[in-house]
């Protein structure tokens, strides 16, 4: 549950461009990253692709790693996707 002194944060803090601060809360972070989970934050951290750090007993995610790893992945080439559902068409 959220306090009305944590709201006021949430709120004084959106003010600041994501890409402009330093350490992002893991909900930040995991909303950024298409909505991954919290779990999965922690496996990218162990596969050395985020950088967590603690300050004063809570986690958060240096912005930089997040910004690295959002730059190392691969682009998916035009009309590779098709959409969910659709069959293939025979060549």
């Amino acid at each position: 549950m959220t306090t009305t002194a944590n709201t006021r944060a949430i709120k004084a803090g959106s003010d600041i461009p994501w890409q402009d601060r330093p350490i992002l809360r893991l909900n930040d972070a995991a909303a950024l990253l298409g909505g991954v989970s919290r779990s999965n934050l922690y496996r990218m951290q162990a596969a050395g692709q985020l950088v967590f750090v603690k300050i004063g007993g809570r986690t958060g995610i240096k912005t930089s790693s997040v910004i690295e790893y959002l730059a190392s992945l691969e682009a998916i080439p035009a009309g590779a996707l098709r959409e969910r559902g659709a069959k293939a068409v025979p060549a």
